[in-house]
């Protein structure tokens, strides 16, 4: 018997973490519905307590203060390096709606945030050299 996968939609969770970073609002609005556990990929899990760390201290949570505490936790590689946090910042979609309406179960909040969106940026696509 194969195991089962948990829910994953790695594109929401990529929108997410690029729209706390880059919607100073974004962070204090998700951290109401999202856990570490709500994100399937680690590194994104990660990413996601760093900003909590940030949150908790009551610092922002941007590219420099990530990539800082990150570094100083000695998990910025095993999030995927300084280049993937530059790129989820650039990587989050149009699509403006409350995260009010994110509200539900701990693995669909991701999806559903992640269309909703926190945020309006124009998506670009990540560096050609960078493997997710």
């Amino acid at each position: 018997m194969s195991e089962k996968l948990p829910p994953q939609n790695l594109e929401a969770e990529v929108a997410v973490l690029g729209s706390m970073l880059i919607e100073e609002d974004a962070l204090a609005q998700a951290i109401e519905v999202l856990t570490p556990q709500s994100f399937y990929k680690e590194a994104h899990r990660k990413i996601f307590q760093g900003m909590l760390a940030l949150f908790n201290e009551h610092k922002a949570a941007d590219l420099i203060t990530l990539t800082d505490v990150l570094t100083r936790e000695g998990t910025l590689e095993a999030a995927g390096g300084a280049t993937y946090l530059a790129y989820l910042t650039s990587a989050v979609p149009t699509a403006a709606v409350p995260a009010a309406n994110a509200r539900g179960n701990s693995t669909a909040d991701v999806d559903s945030i992640g269309a909703a969106q926190l945020t309006t940026r124009r998506p670009r696509n990540p560096p050609t050299e960078m493997i997710m």
